[in-house]
């Protein structure tokens, strides 16, 4: 059973109206919804534990609440979340709801005017549920992912869901990509989760990067990162990198994504294993659309200097323009860095 609960006063005609809550409620729970499809990707939000004295039981339900969580009159901000405390018994965690259950801002639906950002972060919430069900409440070792990539698993939801719950809006496409390349992003550390907006807002670096991943991996290699036993969570990317692309590894992907990103070569000039293809699944699989970078073209996206350093699984670019005939520059690389270079013609 799912419920979804609506904070006393911020229900009303200029608010959160019965047509809202009824929308948001077909998007979670109708067939190939929210609900089917985080189910699909990442198993079930709850059930039996192997801790039964500290976690609630098995027989719960859903409950999500719609309430202003920041009263600012702004839409943006914190727009959801989950707490996996709420999946403890109070006996164990006081502060616990004993509940499976996620919050979304009031204020970022009604101040909107439309409700694809409340559903996409449905999705984002429903994998943190799945994620904390699967990794720590069933196993006898549990392997959390860290923050870096238990947030990146989330925002991929969103992209890989898109044409099922927000049909005509991709995130990575219609929104992350231009972010990301507009701040000159390339500087900052895919593991340095930064939850603030600015230069290395990690919602936009990690969810390109996601969405280049899952385009050119597949939806499987997401599903196998999510069941991966890996403790460690570079090591659990690395290795279903590998599992998927044998002649590759986190450090190879990081630095092809960054090339082509960064150099912006259309589409139809990349070679295999490059780029952001659309993945056609079917009507009951997870389609994501292709992104073609020349969209991009009028966004600055180089640095105009040269850093004083390169972060860890980071990357930096400069541009080399109007180079007519013999072009000769010595460029230093530094240990445990690689130098890459592309050609646009």
């Amino acid at each position: 059973m799912v419920n979804f609960w609506v904070e006393n006063s911020e229900r009303g005609p200029s608010r959160i109206t019965d047509q809202m809550v009824n929308e948001l409620i077909s998007a979670y729970v109708n067939p190939l919804g929210i609900h089917d499809s985080i189910r699909s990707l990442g198993g079930e939000p709850w059930g039996s534990t192997l801790y039964p004295d500290d976690l609630i039981s098995d027989n719960q339900r859903i409950d999500i609440v719609i309430a202003n969580l920041n009263p600012d009159g702004n839409p943006s901000g914190v727009q959801g979340y989950y707490f996996s405390g709420n999946n403890f018994q109070s006996t164990v965690f006081p502060a616990s709801n004993e509940a499976v259950m996620m919050f979304i801002d009031s204020e970022a639906a009604y101040l909107n005017q439309d409700l694809t950002t409340s559903k996409a972060v449905m999705v984002h919430e429903a994998t943190h549920m799945t994620n904390f069900y699967r990794r720590a409440a069933t196993r006898a070792t549990p392997a959390s992912f860290a923050l870096w990539l238990e947030e990146t698993t989330a925002t991929i939801a969103e992209d890989i869901t898109a044409n099922r719950i927000t049909p005509g809006f991709n995130p990575v496409r219609d929104q992350q990509m231009s972010d990301y390349l507009s701040s000159r992003s390339g500087n900052c550390s895919l593991t340095n989760f930064q939850m603030t907006f600015g230069t290395c807002f990690s919602y936009d670096v990690n969810g390109v990067f996601g969405g280049y991943l899952v385009r050119q991996l597949g939806v499987d290699f997401y599903k196998a990162l999510l069941n991966s036993t890996q403790t460690d969570s570079v090591a659990a990317l690395d290795q279903t990198i590998k599992a998927f692309r044998p002649t590759s590894s986190l450090g190879q992907e990081l630095r092809s994504w960054a090339q082509v990103t960064f150099a912006g070569t259309p589409t139809i000039d990349l070679p295999a294993g490059l780029g952001y293809p659309n993945v056609v699944m079917g009507p009951s699989g997870f389609d994501l659309p292709e992104i073609d970078l020349v969209s991009y073209a009028g966004i600055s996206r180089f640095s105009s200097n040269s850093p004083t350093s390169v972060r860890s699984r980071a990357s930096v670019s400069w541009k080399r323009s109007a180079t007519i005939g013999t072009f000769t520059e010595n460029v230093i690389v530094p240990p445990g860095t690689a130098l890459t270079i592309t050609i646009n013609n």
